[in-house]
């Protein structure tokens, strides 16, 4: 199983597990307020787990969440008594600064001639340049995350859609000027800015980009 592939279940797994126990509470089947209030920390553990298997060379933010999780954590359990909320971002801004000086960003580009995209990243960021010869589409998603995708090198024979999720994070898509993007989807907080130009041309390749934006954005360029 791919790293990507496994960081995305373990945060499919935190989300779904959290919508359902508010769902039984709105149900009166369980009282979930008083849980979630409790094991709430459990959240950004797992969210920093799931990045740092995703990507563990940028491994200094991850860690950082999942400090501030075991510390809100062990509080709340009342097995640690500190000030814990005047820790938090303190250790979040110097895993920034860390990330920052030992170079944690994106990374080297990693090339690809896969005519699939299928990206992930969670606190963290993703670069990636794609070289195939008959791109299809394909899916990317950012939270709390960057993700900079380039298909300037990718050629597409007729038609080809990716589709692409941004939550409280953002994607930088960059593809060739003989292309025509088709952008829509559902921007709730966020959305998506396509600075492409129109190609002349009547037999242009066309990538359609379906964008949903939560509290994030996409940029599209050339």
């Amino acid at each position: 199983m791919k790293k990507e592939s496994l960081s995305r279940i373990i945060w499919g797994i935190g989300i779904l597990v959290l919508g359902v126990g508010f769902l039984l509470d709105a149900l009166t089947v369980i009282e979930f307020d008083s849980v979630a209030a409790t094991w709430w920390p459990l959240l950004l553990v797992i969210g920093g787990v799931g990045a740092f298997i995703s990507n563990p060379r940028h491994y200094i933010l991850p860690l950082g969440f999942i400090l501030v999780g075991v510390l809100v954590q062990l509080n709340n359990l009342e097995v640690i008594d500190v000030n814990v909320g005047s820790l938090v971002w303190p250790i979040i801004v110097i895993g920034v600064g860390l990330s920052l000086l030992l170079k944690q960003g994106f990374g080297r580009p990693q090339e690809t001639s896969g005519k699939k995209t299928d990206l992930f990243a969670a606190l963290g960021g993703v670069d990636t340049k794609v070289t195939a010869i008959d791109y299809q589409g394909g899916k990317a998603a950012a939270i709390l995350g960057g993700i900079s995708l380039d298909l300037r090198k990718a050629t597409v024979k007729g038609t080809a859609t990716l589709d692409l999720l941004t939550v409280m994070g953002g994607v930088e898509l960059k593809v060739p000027e003989n292309w025509h993007i088709n952008v829509s989807g559902t921007p709730i907080l966020g959305g998506w800015e396509n600075k492409t130009a129109k190609p002349e041309g009547k037999n242009a390749p066309i990538l359609n980009v379906n964008a949903t934006c939560v509290m994030g954005g996409v940029e599209i360029k050339n």
